[in-house]
């Protein structure tokens, strides 16, 4: 287990024995604490995560090259697929994504596989609300989800204001990846997650 903070609170990262990042969730404050086994800055597949993240919480990325790791059934990794390709600051609701697999009354079993994501932030999940346009469940926390969704509003907002007639273009985010050296290999993205290979 690798732990890192961040503006939200402490997060937990897993990966598999290649780099492959296995999970990656919010921890309760009282959980955080360094157990025997786990590590800080230990490996570059951290490291790399650890980067990424920063930019994002600076306002300075809006996509991740993470090589992911993720098990689950067939229909949760088209969902979490799904969820992946969801552009940064836009949001979908769950019965759209039940529309864009081909069936609006795949909303709760959509609603069940975005509930069971295994990687915040990178897979996000926050991007998903109600029909209404309401924030419906997420596993980390409401605040959380507003407060990323707000994050991500805000980093738009900015760039709009960057490509406006006077504006400042460095002002205008981009990819994580960019500029980050040590890029651990790109592994596929569906490949299982062992328990026994995560550490």
């Amino acid at each position: 287990t690798h732990l890192l903070e961040s503006p939200l609170g402490p997060l937990g990262a897993v990966f598999d024995g290649r780099g492959g990042l296995c999970s990656l969730g919010f921890m309760p404050r009282e959980e955080a604490a360094w157990p025997e086994g786990a590590s800080w800055n230990g490996d570059r597949s951290f490291r790399y995560l650890l980067r990424q993240l920063e930019a994002y919480f600076r306002g300075d990325c809006r996509t991740f090259n993470v090589p992911l790791t993720l098990e689950g059934s067939a229909f949760q990794l088209r969902v979490w697929r799904m969820l992946a390709d969801i552009p940064f600051g836009e949001t979908l609701s769950y019965r759209e994504l039940a529309l864009r697999l081909g069936d609006a009354e795949l909303a709760r079993a959509v609603g069940q596989a975005v509930g069971a994501n295994p990687v915040a932030i990178l897979v996000p999940c926050h991007r998903v609300l109600g029909s209404d346009g309401a924030l419906r469940g997420y596993a980390w926390g409401l605040e959380r989800k507003r407060a990323l969704l707000e994050l991500e509003r805000e980093v738009l907002r900015r760039a709009t204001d960057a490509e406006a007639p006077g504006g400042d273009p460095a002002e205008a985010p981009g990819s994580c990846a960019p500029g980050l050296p040590g890029a651990p290999p790109a592994g596929p993205w569906r490949r299982p997650c062992p328990p026994a290979g995560c550490s």
